[in-house]
């Protein structure tokens, strides 16, 4: 017969105990949170998807003046970051004012991506 390895061979777990002690309130609070989430996706899809465009035309709109910002301030080829920064601007002003077709927008790319990915030779 095969006896299992205690867990007295590997340090009766103490070190690894003693190590996490001080992050389990943020463990517990995180996986509470997980589980919230998880349910108002579930329940609420509707909520999710929308508040996926809200967070996209947020970032997109701080990335794009960052971008400017950034562009502006080192001032060499300025023109470049203003160019590649507008754009950002654009599709996080067009995210807010229109979450509902931003949505249906960010879902249409996403399922091209897959199936992009999906069809590609070589991967298996």
């Amino acid at each position: 017969m095969t006896a299992s390895p205690s867990s007295a061979q590997f340090g009766g777990g103490g070190a690894a105990t003693l190590l996490l002690a001080p992050a389990r309130p943020a463990i517990l609070v995180r996986a509470i949170l997980a589980v919230a989430f998880g349910l108002v996706t579930l329940l609420r899809p509707d909520l999710t998807v929308l508040a996926l465009a809200v967070a996209f035309g947020a970032y997109a709109l701080v990335d794009g003046v960052a971008r400017v910002v950034d562009a502006v301030r080192h001032r060499a080829r300025w023109w470049f970051g203003v160019l590649y920064g507008l754009p950002g601007i654009a599709a996080g002003i067009v995210a807010l004012v229109w979450p509902g077709i931003t949505a249906v927008a960010l879902a249409v790319v996403y399922g091209a991506v897959l199936a992009a990915v999906g069809v590609r030779p070589g991967r298996g």
